[in-house]
């Protein structure tokens, strides 16, 4: 008769669970620096996104920043 192999195997770097953690911590590290560009955005450049504001005053802004 065959001899079959029974014991447990090493762990795994690569279990679900390890890598479902890993998966969130990566999507709220995402979320955190889309939401600071966009305060970032919305702070720094707003006389840059100015309606009012001519082509040539918008590019004086951006070299003047």
């Amino acid at each position: 008769m065959g001899s079959t192999r029974q014991g447990s195997a090493a762990p795994s770097s690569t279990e679900p669970g390890r890598l479902t953690r890993i998966g969130g911590a990566a999507a709220l590290l995402a979320a955190g620096t889309f939401f600071y560009g966009i305060v970032m955005f919305a702070t720094t450049f707003v006389d840059y996104t100015d309606p009012d504001a001519t082509p040539s005053e918008s590019v004086d802004f951006l070299i003047g920043h």
